[in-house]
């Protein structure tokens, strides 16, 4: 579960829940991170070789980003569908996390601070 769900105090039953959204979506999830890696790596690919042309890349280009927006949208599905498991309580206390740079729910499950100085 994302890093800054433990700043909020969950029963056991929604951090049961929790985990059954997180491990259900897990084969889904390994899926689209295949695909995303795969559509970048045939980028890369197609620069270095002799076949490269402007609508190949921009066919692979394309794939890539459909790719990695397919990803960022399932992390999205999986950490609305626990925000829906939480109290109005926690999800207020959540709130006020995320106004402090604590809790920023960038759709990636984990805390994704921007350097310092930014």
């Amino acid at each position: 579960m994302p890093s800054y769900l433990r700043q909020l105090d969950l029963s056991e039953a929604q951090r049961d829940r929790g985990f059954e959204i997180m491990h259900g979506q897990a084969p889904a999830m390994r899926e689209k991170v295949k695909a995303a890696r795969s559509a970048e790596e045939s980028l890369r690919k197609l620069v270095l070789s002799a076949e490269y042309t402007e609508p190949k890349a921009r066919e692979l280009s394309d794939d890539a980003a459909r790719a990695t927006a397919d990803l960022s949208l399932a992390r999205a599905k999986a950490e609305r569908q626990i925000y829906d498991v939480l109290t109005v309580e926690q999800r207020s206390q959540l709130a006020k996390l995320k106004a402090a740079g604590k809790a920023p729910m960038d759709g990636r499950g984990a805390d994704r601070r921007p350097p310092p100085g930014d």
